[in-house]
């Protein structure tokens, strides 16, 4: 199933970028957030 990322679903994004690319989950920063408030 393919759908929208939520709002309240940005950690679990963090999660799976974390499983697919890196080693560890940035740190979540002001300017993170208003990245992902422009993305959705």
């Amino acid at each position: 199933m393919v759908r929208e990322v939520q709002e309240n679903e940005f950690q679990q994004l963090l999660e799976l970028y974390l499983h697919l690319h890196e080693k560890s989950i940035p740190e979540t920063t002001e300017p993170m957030n208003q990245v992902w408030k422009t993305i959705l």
